[in-house]
């Protein structure tokens, strides 16, 4: 994982532990709001961020895979 990808992890977790604590401590309708909807907005970028890694490598896998089964032995090797 790269160094940027690392902070956005750490920063995005960080945010979901600040916003559940206000969530749960606040006394007041309006903040409490406020705070589950910046909740969700942010498990939302996480859980996108973790897609776009894990799809491009299923995507590439299943291609290969099914293109492994599609062509003859003769045409990989190149003869």
């Amino acid at each position: 994982m790269s160094n940027p990808d690392y902070i956005i992890h750490a920063t995005g977790i960080v945010l979901l532990m600040v916003l559940g604590l206000l969530w749960q401590r606040s006394g007041s309708k309006c903040l409490q709001r406020m705070a589950s909807n910046l909740f969700v907005l942010v498990l939302g970028m996480l859980l996108v961020d973790v897609f776009v890694h894990l799809l491009p490598d299923a995507l590439a896998d299943f291609i290969y895979r099914t293109h492994k089964h599609a062509v003859s032995g003769n045409f990989r090797i190149g003869q």
